[in-house]
């Protein structure tokens, strides 16, 4: 019976320290999840700008094409004022296209430097929901793990008790067939005396 309380107790002393393990690890888990979802809101944050920088782009292209119209009715109106005025119909429209041509460039520039980083930031965030979902389940199985540990540690110290118990009674009832085994040499000394 000693035995088997020195085996459980080692036994014990082997689940607590991978008890301590396990929760260290469960710990670098969370931390690690949690980094996992401020680089996200990071990211989202990113694609948020992004956003924002191509209703700016869309914005310009809108007021590019406003200024477009109004040049070209100040061509219209070049035209109506006769020949004499070409020369400032013929820069009018220089100028009509080189901004526009400009604008369409930086726009279609930004539209596709955007669109790339829109790719860039959903694999990126796709990434991290494959990471965290893993992380989750890691710390699931974890969880579980330490369950299980708990309810093993729980039980061993039940056998423990039990096992302390009957240790109890047998020594009790060791020492009773010590006594009684005095008692008896005693008798029998006094038995060979007479």
């Amino acid at each position: 019976m000693e035995n088997e309380v020195h085996r459980v107790t080692l036994q014990l002393t082997e689940k607590g320290l991978l008890l301590d393990v396990l929760q260290r690890e469960k710990d670098q888990a969370a931390t690690c999840a949690k980094e996992l979802q401020n680089a996200l809101h990071a990211a989202r944050e990113q694609v948020s700008r992004a956003g924002a920088r191509q209703e700016a782009s869309q914005e310009r292209l809108a007021q590019a094409q406003s200024e477009a119209m109004l040049l070209r009715q100040q061509l219209e109106e070049a035209q109506n004022k006769g020949v004499a005025k070409e020369r400032a119909v013929t820069d009018a429209q220089e100028r009509f296209s080189d901004i526009l041509s400009k604008l369409r460039s930086d726009c279609e520039e930004r539209v596709v430097l955007v669109e790339d980083r829109n790719k860039e930031l959903a694999s990126k965030a796709a990434d991290l929901r494959d990471q965290i979902y893993k992380l989750e389940e890691e710390k699931n199985e974890r969880e579980t793990g330490i369950r299980q540990l708990q309810q093993e540690l729980a039980d061993s110290l039940k056998k423990l008790s039990m096992s302390e118990a009957s240790l109890e009674v047998n020594t009790r009832y060791r020492n009773d067939l010590e006594e009684e085994k005095a008692r008896l040499l005693k008798d029998n000394d006094r038995l060979r005396g007479k």
